[in-house]
């Protein structure tokens, strides 16, 4: 089901099992296959089906740097489908290098391995429809094994593989699936402006919304997902009170 934040009364309070913040592709993938598990599952968008100048403007930031970055607003998308609906469709796995801590990246490493999640690539090839989980020339018996002769693998990789979804703009291929899932409801056109915690701030129990015409809601949960992409999700962390004041993005919030 899909519903549109601006037809939910002012201050009105929902709950779900799930929530997931932002209906890109990781926030779809997330909603859907929780919703086919029995979740009740409340899915947060921004956007609507099509792209609005409005809710673009909701991305502008200042930049430190501009010639480094293309203007925020111009390189993701608030809508159904996220950036998906922009995207060039390429699709490659993480590294094992990217899970590793590393002195440029001091306090950064992940709660989870490598191995913990490469039995997933192969599902996640099935919703970007790219083929088969496979990036290595060396397991494809039809491809040659230095894709440059004579040019071995050591500090240039040459036998490496990248994917190409069809390309999927997750918005428009799921959409059916979106209005269909039993226990699911996408509700557009309405900001995610806060995660709220619980008395100990040591666990997320809702989120606060707003529109643009002004109206906010609330909706409680027993878990949160944020999936508003790398810069969005970094803002409405930091958005968010958590411990000594801080927020739930900052240190050591």
């Amino acid at each position: 089901m899909i519903i549109s934040g601006n037809d939910i009364a002012p201050g009105e309070s929902l709950r779900a099992g799930l929530i997931v913040i932002g209906a890109g592709p990781a926030g779809i993938v997330s909603a859907l296959e929780a919703a086919s598990r029995g979740v009740d599952v409340v899915l947060i968008e921004t956007g609507n089906r099509k792209q609005s100048p409005e809710y673009q403007q909701l991305s502008v930031a200042h930049r430190e740097h501009p010639d480094v970055h293309a203007p925020v607003e111009l390189a993701i998308s608030r809508q159904l489908g996220g950036t998906s609906s922009i995207w060039g469709g390429r699709c490659v796995p993480y590294d094992p290098v990217d899970f590793v801590e590393r002195d440029i990246t001091p306090g950064s490493a992940w709660p989870v391995t490598y191995e913990d999640v490469q039995p997933y690539f192969e599902r996640a090839c099935e919703w970007m429809l790219c083929g088969r989980s496979i990036f290595d020339v060396h397991e494809m018996d039809h491809l040659p094994q230095h894709m440059i002769a004579g040019l071995e693998d050591g500090a240039v990789t040459t036998s490496s593989l990248e994917r190409w979804s069809l390309p999927t703009n997750f918005g428009k291929v799921y959409f059916d699936d979106l209005c269909d899932a039993v226990g699911l409801t996408v509700i557009t056109d309405a900001t995610c402006v806060r995660i709220n915690l619980d008395d100990d701030q040591a666990r997320a129990t809702g989120i606060q919304c707003k529109t643009l015409a002004g109206q906010s809601f609330t909706v409680a949960a027993h878990d949160v997902i944020v999936a508003a992409g790398g810069l969005e999700s970094t803002r409405l962390l930091m958005c968010s009170p958590g411990r000594e004041g801080k927020g739930v993005g900052d240190h050591p919030g």
